[in-house]
């Protein structure tokens, strides 16, 4: 006769506290970022966890270059859930091309996720605000030889030098200005001397009237001479 087997039923665990983080391309475009977030959000809502903390870090230094990226945008998520959701949530991350590198950590055991006191608006993913795209660093650069920090200026037209060389022109410009206006000034201090010899020779107009004026004292007659003739 066969004995019977009791089965002893396990009871199911609890769930447990993690925590993710992962990194975004450093020019991601909000909006898929925001893809990224409501993917996430998804996942944890459909495998019964909960959400209990959402940080942005922004933008930080990397220990080493990842897909040719030495800075990322940080995300930190703090949840509760199963393995399973563990495992879906990172089986996403890994979709997005947008994501270089993600991490889950488990925190705590055992955890009662009726009983936690949640701020919906510490669960709430920020907007990422649009960056500038990162400049791919030469070997040198990375290797630390060459010291010069690349920048888009760099390739830009390079502007003229200076504006030195056509300052003889504008000296010489200047030299014949004032060079004409010393012959002016010349020419007009030669005609000086014309023109008060024009004022000293008398006309024929002036000479006749000061011959009348001269001759006028002759021909008036005297008053008492007229008397004494009378």
């Amino acid at each position: 006769m066969a004995k019977a087997t009791a089965t002893v039923a396990t009871p199911p665990s609890l769930p447990r506290r993690y925590e993710t983080i992962y990194i975004l391309k450093p020019g991601v475009d909000p909006d898929d970022a925001d893809k990224v977030a409501s993917r996430f959000s998804e996942i944890v809502d459909k495998f019964g966890g909960k959400i209990t903390k959402v940080d942005s870090w922004g933008k930080r230094k990397l220990a080493y270059l990842i897909q040719k990226h030495s800075r990322g945008i940080f995300i930190h998520v703090d949840f509760v859930g199963a393995n399973k959701l563990v495992a879906e949530l990172e089986r996403n991350l890994r979709r997005f091309d947008d994501v270089i590198r993600y991490q889950t950590i488990r925190i705590e055991d055992d955890i009662d996720i009726n009983a936690l006191e949640i701020n919906p608006e510490e669960t709430k993913f920020e907007r990422i605000e649009p960056g500038e795209e990162e400049v791919e660093l030469t070997r040198a650069q990375r290797l630390g030889i060459d010291i010069r920090t690349p920048s888009p200026s760099q390739d830009a037209a390079p502007e003229p030098a200076s504006n030195a060389a056509p300052e003889p022109a504008a000296a010489s410009a200047s030299n014949g200005e004032s060079a004409d206006s010393s012959s002016a000034e010349g020419a007009t201090d030669n005609s000086a001397p014309a023109a008060s010899a024009e004022g000293a020779a008398p006309t024929d107009d002036q000479a006749s009237a000061d011959a009348t004026n001269e001759k006028s004292p002759e021909t008036t007659p005297d008053a008492g001479e007229s008397d004494e003739q009378s």
